[in-house]
């Protein structure tokens, strides 16, 4: 009952159910709402009707809501809350609307509009103002023409320099961004990357890096001379989104030329291997290190974008084969890593760690796989086949580019 009073706005006509009461109770009930007989087990009575008949017959003559907070404590007034709620967001965003930088981009209107529509901000009234308020803060200083670094916006614009790391600020800005440009929502590192280029800001572009071995480029680019003389001496090397960035820009020199084969790793065990048994004849090959980072996307869009023929190989589990759909979605080609190449490895005789079958998502490039997975319940990690997959790199040494 006490529920119904604090949420229901009619909870004078809403009918409460009586059942199982004992001899003694059903002769109160009985007098107190004078009624002959209950004229079943249980009893259906308004609220509208308790509250009378304990106001009238009762010495302590209070309503239903008064005599509840009496016995058991105040009740919530939860119908009066959601109206201060909603009468707090409507300030909330009036106040967002009369900001002059909302005032003096009118696009910016239909875009709140959206977003208190989605429902996806902070329900806390003081957070949802926060976050508008730095949002809208961030957008009066852009664009910037100086090539502004993404941690020197948000020092200037909020006052902390990581405030616009990944998280719902900087989310929101990249929405607002979007539809002032016209663009759908950014997804993924380098479409998130274009957007804050488009208004002359740079985001870190040294700690997204790939790692790399075996990359010999044309050219005299500092880029081109710094991986020959790494691959020379058999040596892998890091690639900041910065040299990458650079070098694309600045040389309009590919990484490798057209028809030129490259082999992807996942864990960075694998090119270890490949850097201590195969040397400077390593064929060339980058290691993504997980999930690929901006500075990894950007390479391998790269090369395909140059007729560069990929090959990925990654571990067969939940990461490993998303990352695998992701890649072959860019155009690159599974290495070793088939339905097929899975029962050769997982018959070995190894040991292999445990998958949850139900985490594991379809292989676009074979659907056989998923099943295989899903059904012998194994995780085969890439430092398990890093024998066979060495082999590959050295037979791909003495072959011409296919």
């Amino acid at each position: 009952m006490r529920a119904v009073i604090e949420h229901r706005s009619d909870a004078a006509e809403v009918k409460l159910t009586v059942a199982d009461l004992s001899q003694p109770e059903r002769d109160v009930l009985r007098w107190l709402l004078r009624i002959a007989e209950f004229p079943t087990d249980t009893l259906k009575v308004r609220i509208r009707r308790l509250d009378a008949a304990l106001t009238e017959r009762t010495d302590a003559r209070m309503a239903t809501r008064a005599l509840l907070e009496a016995l058991d404590g105040r009740l919530d007034d939860h119908r009066g809350e959601r109206r201060r709620t909603r009468s707090d967001a409507d300030e909330l965003w009036q106040r967002i609307t009369l900001r002059a930088a909302v005032l003096d981009e009118p696009r910016l209107l239909p875009f709140l509009d959206a977003e208190r529509s989605r429902g996806a901000l902070p329900a806390d009234i003081e957070a949802r103002e926060q976050l508008l308020t730095d949002t809208i803060d961030v957008l009066a200083y852009l664009p910037v023409t100086d090539r502004t670094p993404l941690t020197v916006l948000a020092a200037t614009a909020v006052g902390a320099a990581h405030a616009l790391d990944p998280g719902p600020l900087q989310s929101l800005v990249l929405r607002a961004l979007a539809h002032l440009a016209g663009r759908p929502p950014a997804v993924g590192g380098l479409q998130e990357r274009d957007l804050w280029a488009s208004v002359g800001v740079t985001p870190d572009e040294l700690s997204s890096r790939v790692l790399l071995h075996g990359f010999r480029p044309t050219g005299d680019s500092p880029l081109a001379a710094i991986l020959r003389i790494s691959a020379d001496a058999g040596t892998p090397h890091v690639l900041t989104f910065q040299q990458l960035d650079r070098h694309l820009r600045d040389s309009k020199q590919p990484i490798l030329a057209d028809g030129a084969r490259a082999w992807i790793c996942e864990n960075v065990a694998v090119m270890s291997v490949a850097a201590d048994r195969l040397g400077s004849a390593c064929p060339p090959l980058i290691c993504i290190e997980g999930w690929p980072s901006t500075a990894a996307a950007r390479l391998i869009g790269h090369l395909i974008q140059c007729g560069v023929k990929i090959e990925y190989h990654g571990d067969f589990d939940k990461a490993g084969i998303e990352i695998t759909n992701r890649i072959t979605t860019m155009g690159g080609r599974p290495w070793r890593m088939s339905a097929a190449d899975y029962r050769t490895f997982t018959s070995a005789g190894r040991r292999l760690p445990s998958l949850d079958p139900r985490q594991i998502p379809d292989t676009t490039w074979d659907g056989q796989l998923a099943d295989e997975l899903r059904a012998t319940g194994l995780q085969l990690e890439e430092e398990h086949v890093v024998d066979e997959l060495i082999a590959d790199l050295a037979t791909a040494i003495a072959l011409p580019p296919s």
